[in-house]
């Protein structure tokens, strides 16, 4: 490989790197938001699958999957019992729990969970 040739290579390598970096922060940093979180609730699937928000937070989960999916806080079911989201609709939680981790998972989809993390005001 000549000099020139493996000068575009690296470079393009170096672009692909910051690229996939960014995504990454950013998808992080639209989870860790105080106000309002938007979780993506796909077929067998949570996005993100950390949600980190603190108490009185609202989580706004949206279906853009094909199936039906109740999400439930496992062991905290009256604070999030069966939200049903039909495909393409919305649910929005407030969050009204003490600082702690929680498991999000859907009582149709048992393979289907994500963590929720409330941090202390």
């Amino acid at each position: 490989m000549n000099q020139a040739c493996r000068a575009r290579w690296w470079t393009g390598g170096v672009a692909w790197t910051f690229a996939l970096v960014a995504a990454t922060v950013g998808a992080v940093a639209r989870a860790a938001g105080p106000g309002r979180i938007e979780v993506s609730v796909g077929d067998n699937f949570y996005r993100p699958d950390v949600i980190r928000v603190r108490p009185d937070a609202e989580i706004i989960f949206t279906n853009t999957g094909r199936q039906l999916h109740a999400m439930t806080l496992i062991g905290h079911e009256r604070d999030l019992d069966e939200a049903y989201v039909r495909p393409g609709n919305s649910h929005t939680f407030r969050v009204r729990l003490a600082a702690g981790e929680y498991v999000l998972g859907c009582n149709i989809h048992l393979d289907m969970t994500a963590r929720v993390i409330v941090d202390a005001q």
